[in-house]
């Protein structure tokens, strides 16, 4: 009989960094699914130090919050420049989210812009 899923924490934090291209795809899936195994209630995810972000590497994303989904852990993004969250959006990840993209990188989730 498998043991009883235990959260170890309430929010584990990534923060990635540098040009995520698609030779650092496999390094990134790793480390988001390693924060992932840890079992937390939230998943955040920073971007605010990635500089470029390729698609294949973007794809990662896609997998690990689904991953998350199934597993009952909300998965995040926080920060980012506008063109990293612009090609997060058009890859769909919003829809995997559990809180909407940051319209920059001044924004959390939870956190609306004022008008």
């Amino acid at each position: 009989m498998p043991l009883p899923f235990v959260r170890s924490r309430l929010r584990v934090l990534v923060r990635l960094r540098g040009e995520l291209d698609r030779h650092r795809t496999d390094r990134v899936h790793r480390k988001l699914s390693r924060a992932l195994a840890r079992g937390p209630a939230v998943l955040e995810v920073d971007l605010s130090k990635v500089t470029f972000l390729a698609p294949e590497c973007g794809a990662v994303f896609l997998r690990v919050a689904s991953d998350a989904h199934r597993s009952g852990v909300r998965f995040v993004i926080t920060r980012g420049s506008p063109r990293i969250l612009a090609t997060l959006r058009m890859l769909g990840l919003e829809r995997y989210l559990d809180a909407p993209l940051p319209f920059d990188q001044s924004h959390r989730p939870d956190e609306r812009p004022q008008p």
